[in-house]
């Protein structure tokens, strides 16, 4: 007598390497990250991202029935950290019996250079005797306040240190 066995087997499901979109994110942009989920069996699965703000799980992101070689984005909100903090993902895969992980390299929010913009010396055609005036638009993208600015003063190009950071000068 011949007894038939059929044996199936299972593979691990797989996960490509973890990418961000930015790798100097700033603090003021959604950063997100993609993964690539696979099975050999062709097995649909679940893949979980979770968000690490200095080590402390903040925010997990779930797809479910998740085909053979899906590339996945997950989304995190910029309002969650702030300049200097460290982000990393952990994307879980299952496909129903086998659970796998793969971290994410950890990236530094980056602080953004502020700008000064319609600088302003008044009056424009200064007459003798008249004090000069500076004004500025002062903008940063991290929400950071003013500090620093440095205002310099030149005569024929020579630069007036006894002047630096007034904003007006006499004549």
């Amino acid at each position: 007598e011949v007894n038939n066995v059929n044996i199936t087997l299972n593979a691990f499901p797989t996960l490509s390497a973890v990418v961000f979109n930015d790798s100097s994110p700033a603090s003021f942009a959604d950063v997100s990250a993609s993964s690539t989920y696979g099975d050999l069996e062709g097995v649909a699965g679940t893949v979980v991202f979770q968000w690490f703000v200095n080590s402390v799980n903040v925010f997990n992101q779930s797809f479910g029935s998740v085909a053979n070689v899906t590339s996945l984005t997950s989304v995190f909100d910029a309002s969650r950290f702030g300049v200097s903090d460290s982000l990393k993902v952990t994307v879980l895969a299952s496909d129903g019996e086998y659970d796998i992980s793969r971290d994410s390299a950890t990236l530094t929010v980056v602080n953004t250079l502020p700008v000064a913009s319609n600088v302003v010396v008044a009056p424009a055609s200064p007459g003798t005797g008249q004090d000069l005036t500076v004004s500025f638009s002062y903008f940063d993208e991290d929400s950071d306040a003013q500090a620093g600015s440095l205002i310099r003063w030149f005569t024929d190009s020579v630069e007036q240190v006894a002047f630096e950071n007034l904003t007006t000068v006499g004549s």
